[in-house]
């Protein structure tokens, strides 16, 4: 929603917005700029669409449509470079995430073999312990569980 309100505000911005020193509307240009400075106001929030916008800018090829053929040439040129730019910081953050995840699978993996081995060994340690010799007046070992009524001996060997 507030995605929605911020866009609205800004295309009415567009739409309804003087330039402060001619006065006259605002042109495709400006609102480019004032969208890109939107944007970067933002903080980051919308890198989705500024990839998006800079796709475009990149693969725009009507360079005959333009006013000044030699400025949108080097406007796309300039966006080329930063898509080129973009992907590599996409490729190195996933190596960087892909890494991680790595290393913590790793970590995980340790922490478990050395549980194991400190389980096993007190595991084997409580049952190498020699076990006390039943004397012959203690053969029967009964208990009896008065709730339920159950009663239970067993005969030791």
């Amino acid at each position: 929603m507030l995605l929605l309100t911020a866009l609205y505000d800004l295309v009415r911005r567009f739409l309804t917005g003087n330039d402060e020193t001619t006065g006259q509307p605002l042109t495709k240009r400006q609102a480019g700029a004032l969208i890109l400075d939107e944007l970067a106001r933002r903080g980051g929030a919308d890198q989705a669409l500024t990839r998006r916008l800079v796709a475009l800018a990149a693969d725009w090829d009507a360079f005959h449509l333009a006013q000044d053929e030699y400025k949108a040439r080097a406007v796309v040129q300039k966006a080329r470079e930063l898509a080129g730019v973009l992907a590599e910081t996409d490729a190195r953050d996933k190596a960087e995430r892909e890494q991680a995840a790595l290393d913590r699978a790793e970590r995980e993996r340790h922490a478990r073999e050395e549980m194991f081995r400190t389980q096993s060994g007190l595991l084997l340690a409580q049952l190498t312990m020699p076990q006390p010799k039943a004397s012959r007046t203690s053969a029967a070992f009964c208990f009896r569980t008065s709730s339920i009524g159950y009663s239970s001996c067993t005969e030791s060997p």
